[in-house]
This record gives structure tokens, C-alpha cells and sequence, in this order.
């Protein structure tokens, strides 16, 4: 398991909600399950791992793919490239396959703590595609 570099960039924590800067300040970031997650960490390098160079650089999610929006949250991603992204309090999964046209998916509410709902996520498989319709690319998938 990679634990992330000391924390270099605390202003980033300022911005994000407390459960998630909350979850930085014990790790980090890290990646974890065999490479199967990447939970991006407060600090500037390396860069792969820097939720600021995601969020706020010049490859920043939001300009690599129309269905992130500047003030969504890119906080991990999964091996396959798929990007979780957190939109107010809600955590999605956007699909990097080309395939998929790159359409969001709806985790769940925060209604746990952060990590336990990363973990829970990435477990379940039963999520079913948003409209392909960009102004609904973010609406709440119902179970």
C-alpha cells in the first residue's frame, strides 16, 4: 500500500469538506487494493497524486472530460482510470471508457464516513447509467 507524502498543501484542505480533509489529515491519500484505489493526497509532487494538480492544473479533470464541472472534487480514481469525483455530498463515479461516452455514476449520499463509503462503492456493481444528456449527467442514480 502507498501512503502519500507528508501534507505540502494545506490550503487545499480548506477547501474541501471536513470528512474528506478530515480523512487526508490521518492518510494522506494513499493507494490501496493492490492498486485497485488512489485516494489523492494534499501536496504538490509527485503529481500523480496531488488532488490540487486534479482539481485546480492545467490537466485538471473538469478540463479533461465536459461531465465535471470546475467545482467538482476529483478526490481518487480507480485502476481502470475511472474518476470518483465528489459533488455536493454526493459521490460519483465518472467511467473512463471511451465506450461509455464518459457518463457519471452516482455512488451514494454521505450519510457514512467518507472512507467506509469509498470502500462500499467501489465493491458495489449494481449501478445503472445516468441520461446521456449532459444537463443529467449528474442527477442521483435511484437504486
Amino acid at each position: 500500500m502507498y501512503l502519500g507524502p507528508p501534507i505540502d498543501d494545506p490550503a487545499i484542505l480548506e477547501a474541501l469538506p471536513p470528512e474528506l480533509a478530515s480523512l487526508l489529515q490521518r492518510a494522506n491519500g494513499y493507494v490501496a487494493y493492490d492498486g485497485g484505489l488512489h485516494v489523492r493526497g494534499a501536496c504538490h509532487e509527485p503529481e500523480w497524486h496531488s488532488l490540487r494538480a486534479a482539481w485546480h492544473g492545467p490537466r485538471a479533470i473538469h478540463r479533461l472530460f465536459p461531465a465535471v464541472r470546475p467545482h467538482d472534487i476529483p478526490f481518487g480514481e480507480d485502476a481502470l482510470g475511472h474518476q470518483f469525483v465528489l459533488r455536493a455530498g454526493i459521490v460519483h463515479r465518472l467511467d473512463a471508457e471511451p465506450a461509455i461516452s464518459h457518463r457519471l455514476k452516482s455512488i451514494s449520499r454521505i450519510s457514512m464516513p467518507l472512507y467506509a463509503q469509498i470502500r462500499s462503492g467501489i465493491c458495489r456493481c449494481s449501478l445503472s447509467h445516468v441520461s446521456a444528456r449532459r444537463e443529467d449527467y449528474w442527477s442521483p442514480v435511484s437504486s
